[in-house]
């Protein structure tokens, strides 16, 4: 019968499957479906109720939420790789910037341009300071450059380029005259101070009478200028050539080639006479107008009753301005020659130079005669004060001492000749025609070169400021001498030739040393021994070494004799007799992470320790000679082919940190410099936290 026929239940199929077909199976009728389409219905709705097809549908929203989700991290992540790397690429534009700011002397825009380059703040979507732009600030503040030397202080713009430039005695103004005024800035800020209009003529000097006053060929007529009180003092004649005496008192000026002038009281600018040149004028530029060659003579002697002249047609004449019956006729005439000269006390030194022939030549004023001179191919280039006669010639400057004649060499610039200089206190700043411009300090040391897109038209140097210009560019260079006697670790005798300085383990003492001898000083630059090598041209390497028993200089001979000398007191601590050395001078350094091969020809090779693999080359111009770690970095210390040594500070993936110029020890995590002029000085390592503070105080300055 059926009803006993029982509808399949959840055992054989689904549930809902089994509900259904009981519905349509109930024994009393009104339970059942009441139309096929009802049922229909029902069949249709099967698949939203099978547990299996509930479950398929969470798996699918839950894989496509995970699938979102992992698209959006992916897409996430791309983000913020491409805009980490557009910020790292940002980041070396900026470091590559500040170089080239520094390149042209401008420290403040450099550092700004290395601060741009470091991210604010530490975070997932920055990306991590570069190496670059560490080393471009670190470069920009010189904080490992220990020397006593001339930096890159300030650049200061001018609206056209410069006619000439002077500075104040003390060197705390510096003037330009550019078309058609005359400027003068504080040398320390670069601010600019005052604007003073000037005669249309490049010829328009600007000359400081002391640290307050200075004269120039103002617009109205020759003038006087008080700095300090910001007024004019005085006004006279038209003149663009201008000369002040030795003791601030007289002015002479005359007006382009005109061939009569005026003398003036510095103090109150009342004329009190002129001079006349006859037949003759000085020297004139076919156009003054944009061109001052700067290639004659108008000076004063110490109490201005003297004037040398050079004229056009080639003569020299030093003009009595007490007695004409006085003048006094070096040439009558010398064509085609540029003169420079000036007085030195009682002597009067000038230089003639023509193509291919040049004269100096002292004249000694008080027997009215010659009183030495010199001949040369190359031009002489000649700068004197009331003291001191400074003559350059070739890629030699002395200074000549005008009672003795005699002569002391203060640079030497090799291939290089000498297009200009200033010279102060010891110290050299010389132009050369290779458009680079260098520093020397007393003992004709060479502190420092810097490179220019120009040669260097003009020169100055006062009160440990520098300044260097051109005539085809609209600004200055302006350096500043620093010194750095706060750092000093110890002295020695700056003229004792030496290869390396070490310190001992104890720091009490330090050993300058070379294949020939070597010498140990204490602290204070005292001599505490002094040995000689023996067989010193047969000497194969020497390494200072230190241990926690002391400190020793192992020196090793080609036939395999290793002597070691105390670097506390120079004895013979030991000498062996082993194999003779290879002399290939092959090495091998280590750290934490890398094992470094060192050649005698050819780039260090770096190896990870781990792996054996190598993963970087170093310097390949400069030999390698210590490799030192300091906490998570790595110091490495070279000798260029020039003899000059330096060290590179690298992180841990070998990328260059900071330039160490002058490194020669580390000892006790202090850097030591040597700096050639007697000095040891020291300074620790700074982090990247505090260099960025330094920076950030610099341009609050």
């Amino acid at each position: 019968m059926a009803s006993e026929v029982a509808p399949l239940g959840k055992e054989v199929c689904s549930p809902p499957v089994s509900q259904l077909l009981a519905k349509a199976m109930a024994p009393d009728p009104a339970m059942r479906y009441q139309s096929a389409a009802e049922m229909l219905e029902a069949i249709w709705q099967l698949p939203e109720r099978d547990i299996r097809m509930l479950r398929y549908k969470r798996r699918m929203v839950v894989s496509a939420t995970l699938l979102s989700v992992l698209f959006l991290a992916g897409g996430a992540s791309a983000f913020l790789g491409m805009k980490r790397l557009e910020q790292t690429q940002e980041a070396l534009a900026l470091a590559e910037y500040s170089w080239n700011q520094m390149e042209k002397g401008d420290v403040s825009g450099a550092i700004r341009l290395a601060l741009e380059a470091i991210p604010e703040k530490d975070s997932i979507l920055e990306a991590p300071v570069t190496a670059q732009a560490q080393k471009a600030l670190t470069d920009a503040l010189g904080v490992y450059d220990l020397s006593d030397e001339f930096r890159a202080h300030l650049r200061i713009e001018l609206p056209s380029a410069p006619f000439t430039i002077a500075a104040s005695p003390d060197g705390a103004y510096l003037a330009a005259v550019y078309s058609y005024e005359a400027a003068v800035f504080d040398m320390e800020s670069g601010e600019r101070l005052l604007a003073l209009p000037t005669q249309e003529s490049a010829l328009s000097d600007v000359i400081f009478v002391d640290e307050a006053r200075l004269v120039y060929a103002g617009a109205q007529g020759v003038a006087a200028y008080d700095l300090k009180e910001g007024r004019t003092l005085w006004t006279g004649e038209p003149a663009t050539t201008l000369a002040v005496s030795g003791d601030g008192t007289v002015v002479a000026a005359v007006n382009r080639d005109e061939s009569v002038g005026n003398l003036y009281r510095m103090s109150d600018g009342a004329r009190t006479g002129e001079f006349s040149f006859g037949e003759q004028h000085m020297e004139v530029a076919v156009n003054d107008i944009f061109a001052n060659p700067h290639n004659r003579i108008f000076s004063l002697n110490e109490t201005g009753d003297l004037l040398a002249v050079s004229f056009s047609g080639g003569g020299l004449r030093i003009l009595d301005l007490k007695d004409s019956e006085g003048d006094l006729i070096l040439y009558d005439e010398l064509p085609d020659t540029s003169f420079q000269g000036g007085f030195c006390g009682s002597y009067f030194a000038f230089g003639a130079n023509q193509s291919g022939q040049s004269i100096f030549g002292l004249v000694d004023m008080k027997a009215g005669a010659y009183a030495g001179g010199l001949e040369s191919r190359e031009p002489f280039l000649l700068k004197t004060t009331g003291e001191r006669i400074y003559l350059a010639n070739g890629n030699l400057l002395i200074e000549l001492d005008p009672e003795t004649q005699k002569e002391t060499e203060l640079a030497y610039t090799g291939e290089r000749a000498v297009v200009n200089f200033a010279a102060e206190d010891g110290y050299v700043l010389m132009a050369t025609d290779d458009k680079s411009f260098s520093f020397y300090g007393p003992g004709a040391h060479w502190i420092s070169s810097e490179s220019n897109d120009e040669i260097c038209d003009f020169s100055v140097l006062a009160g440990g400021y520098g300044a260097v210009a051109n005539r085809s560019e609209p600004w200055i260079r302006v350096l500043k001498l620093e010194s750095h006697e706060a750092a000093l670790f110890a002295s020695y005798d700056a003229d004792y030739p030496h290869d390396e300085a070490r310190v001992s383990q104890d720091g009490d003492t330090v050993m300058l040393f070379c294949n020939e001898e070597f010498r140990i000083y204490d602290r204070e630059g005292e001599i505490l021994a002094q040995v000689t090598l023996p067989e010193a041209g047969q000497v194969y390497d020497q390494q200072f070494r230190r241990s926690e028993e002391g400190s020793w200089l192992e020196t090793i001979w080609y036939d395999g004799t290793v002597r070691c000398y105390s670097g506390e007191d120079g004895s013979l601590l030991s000498e062996t007799r082993g194999e003779p050395p290879a002399k290939d001078l092959y090495e091998e350094f280590y750290t934490d992470q890398y094992r470094i091969e060192s050649p005698l020809h050819g780039a260090p090779q770096v190896y990870d320790r781990r792996s054996d693999r190598l993963v970087a080359k170093l310097e390949e111009e400069s030999y390698l000679t210590y490799v030192t770690q300091v906490g998570d970095n790595i110091i490495t210390e070279y000798i260029s082919a020039a003899g000059e040594r330096y060290g590179l500070l690298l992180n841990d993936k070998l990328e260059t940190l900071a330039y160490l110029p002058g490194l020669c020890d580390i000892w006790e995590d202090t850097l030591i410099f040597d700096t050639g002029s007697g000095n040891l000085r020291q300074c620790r390592l700074y982090s990247l936290q505090e260099l960025i503070a330094l920076g950030e105080t610099y341009l609050q300055k």
